[in-house]
């Protein structure tokens, strides 16, 4: 998450990313909200704007391009009234949790028991450190015109061989502690012994849907479980949203046929020959 602040007398902007296959998502939070849904593997496709929080009470659907010379061209797509938003919330809201209730079944578990048996120690920074070190080991690089984050691993072995981070290094019950404040950033945990000895894995805490909170590994499991559970919700959503005479068009403009979704639950949105 990214913040901006363009001048003292303008409202925070606050930036949320998502990326899925060739898929990108931005959400910007400022004077408006607005969701913007690009390409990440092309340059040659608009950019779909969907925003609301307008003083028309409308939500406005669009599509963005850049021109020679910095020009933008913009293609309205619809104007829909902000009702639709809570209509697409009810429709979706059971299904999402479904998805998400099925999507925690696949990913790994983990005690804090389990970890100290394997001898991992679990490596979690206060507030105040935690910006200085993601700037350390993931700093801001841009990539096609946009600013994100990149891991840069030796930064990772450099940090924990580190005498400074000494003072971060705790007990696995450690997690208890964190789960009980809710707390819901990533922690570390490293293997100190044994044949493992040095391994690194990032662990986050998710509430079940017993409500029971868990930590989980975020390993390629996990990460393909979200995946897969956005792929679905956004284009369902997209499909939803979006009156049925626009969806092709939409579609033939983001060449969504290429992305191949899993067509269950939300697959692409079906285009039509230029």
């Amino acid at each position: 998450m990214a913040q901006d602040v363009s001048t003292p007398n303008m409202p925070k902007r606050v930036r949320h990313r998502l990326e899925i296959p060739k898929l990108g998502i931005e959400m910007i939070h400022g004077n408006n909200i607005k969701v913007i849904i690009f390409r990440t593997d092309r340059s040659d496709t608009p950019h779909l704007t969907i925003s609301w929080g307008n003083a028309a009470k409308e939500i406005d659907v669009h599509l963005k391009t850049r021109t020679a010379g910095g020009q933008e061209d913009h293609q309205p797509i619809a104007k829909l009234p902000e009702s639709e938003l809570e209509g697409l919330a009810a429709a979706f809201e059971p299904e999402l949790m479904d998805g998400v209730a099925a999507a925690i079944q696949t990913v790994r578990t983990v005690r804090p028991g389990w970890l100290w048996r394997r001898r991992y120690v679990v490596v979690h920074l206060h507030h105040e450190a935690e910006e200085h070190l993601l700037n350390q080991i993931a700093p801001r690089r841009k990539r096609k015109g946009k600013w994100a984050r990149f891991v840069d691993p030796q930064a990772v072995r450099d940090i924990v061989k580190s005498q400074g981070i000494i003072h971060c290094v705790y007990h696995p019950a450690i997690l208890h502690e964190l789960a009980a404040e809710a707390y819901a950033g990533p922690v570390l945990a490293q293997c100190v012994a044994g044949r493992r000895r040095g391994r690194l894995i990032a662990l986050c805490s998710i509430v079940k849907p017993n409500g029971i909170r868990s930590w989980v590994i975020i390993d390629n499991r996990f990460i393909r479980a979200l995946r897969d559970l956005s792929q679905k919700f956004v284009m369902a959503c997209l499909k939803r949203l979006l009156p049925g005479d626009t969806q092709a068009t939409v579609a033939n403009a983001l060449q969504l046929e290429e992305l191949a979704f899993d067509q269950e639950g939300g697959g692409p949105i079906p285009s039509t020959a230029a």
